[in-house]
């Protein structure tokens, strides 16, 4: 096979990888550990995709002690390197997909022991030729245990998977089917690649996967909340688009709309930045009342909505008593009182379309922050 016709899909992915590390530093806010993984990932996918470009052309039938080496040290350092992206893989998904710093100084006792047993035992191959050898001519061999680099990065893999299939409830349902499309398909490439070496299939099926990540990291930035990482408007809008195209069963959709009360008190009065606060603690309350059933979206200044699917009333203003608990307990040691109010509906046929739903909910909480401001001047 022809060496550039090899290389030439590892030298496109190798492309495409350079302007997406570009764009992410111009683009993404690199104050994040989840966008430093992403980009750092990014930079380890080239730097294995460059040494298996070198891989290809100094494989060559050569009587030269030089290129043995130089050969074997190539090879050596590509499958060293080869499980450390998805390692990485597996902190950014955790990162990204909960919205939370994990802590894998705790887990690292056995995380990442199969990196320091993949490491060691290559660089034992270079004296005992256990993974891989080169021969007198300059030729990769395959060796006994040629399958321990693939095993730490399917090890790896499958962790990350699982990581995918344990925080499904924080992404959307498109995202998590089109995530598990993605995960097929360097599955098929590692097989191939095993078969046939002459393939160099796998890593850039992993690029791949990056490129479409990036696009879902950037779709999901238009529908989040900058300041409080809840979902923001423009989610609102596709999810109530997608709604009323599809013809399903809304009678156990709920929804509560809820607005602060003497929010503008505590930004005349302490300052918009305790007004930033206030909206952060409030989403994070949100979260830890209605949990993860629950889509909390910032419709714009100091309101919000919450939307449970599959629920009753019951579950409803169970999860409201919570809520106000919470709430109460927050108000007891913080600064700022935090106050709503809030209305509620579960879909019933008395709507003509999910639109004029929302509207109800949306006008009757207007309606009871009224009667409130009312009851409190009294």
């Amino acid at each position: 096979m022809d060496k550039i016709i090899q290389t030439q899909v590892n030298i496109m992915s190798l492309f495409t990888l350079f302007m997406l590390i570009f764009h992410s530093y111009v683009k993404l806010d690199m104050k994040k550990m989840s966008n430093k993984l992403f980009i750092n990932i990014c930079t380890l996918t080239s730097f294995i995709l460059i040494l298996e470009i070198l891989k290809v052309f100094i494989n060559i039938n050569i009587l030269n002690y030089k290129f043995i080496y130089i050969n074997k040290l190539v090879n050596t350092l590509l499958l060293i390197a080869s499980p450390l992206p998805i390692y990485m893989w597996n902190k950014y998904l955790s990162i990204w997909i909960s919205k939370k710093i994990i802590n894998f100084k705790i887990k690292i006792s056995y995380f990442e022991i199969p990196l320091i047993i993949n490491t060691t035992i290559l660089i034992l191959n270079l004296k005992y030729n256990i993974i891989f050898s080169i021969n007198s001519s300059n030729l990769y061999h395959r060796e006994s245990f040629f399958i321990i680099p693939l095993l730490t990065c399917t090890l790896y893999y499958i962790n990350s998977y699982l990581i995918l299939l344990k925080e499904r409830h924080n992404l959307s349902k498109d995202i998590y089917k089109f995530l598990h499309i993605l995960y097929i398909f360097p599955i098929f490439t590692l097989v191939i690649q095993s078969l046939i070496p002459q393939y160099l299939l796998f890593w850039n099926s992993i690029a791949t996967i990056f490129v479409f990540t990036y696009i879902l990291v950037q779709q999901e930035l238009l529908e989040t909340d900058s300041l409080t990482e809840a979902f923001n408007r423009n989610y609102f809008n596709n999810f109530i688009s997608k709604l009323n195209k599809l013809n399903i069963n809304l009678s156990r959709l709920g929804a509560i709309n809820i607005d602060l009360d003497e929010f503008k008190y505590i930004n005349d009065t302490y300052g918009h930045q305790a007004g930033d606060e206030v909206l952060k603690d409030f989403v994070l309350i949100l979260n830890k009342s209605f949990g993860k059933k629950s889509k909390i979206i910032r419709m714009g200044g100091d309101e919000f909505l919450v939307i449970i699917e599959n629920t009753c009333p019951k579950e409803i203003e169970s999860d409201l008593e919570l809520l106000n608990s919470i709430i109460e307990s927050h108000n007891s040691h913080s600064k700022y009182t935090i106050k709503f109010s809030f209305a509620y509906c579960i879909y019933s046929d008395d709507f003509d379309n999910i639109y004029d739903f929302f509207n109800y909910i949306d006008n009757k909480m207007y309606q009871n922050k009224y009667l409130r401001k009312t009851d409190n001047i009294k």
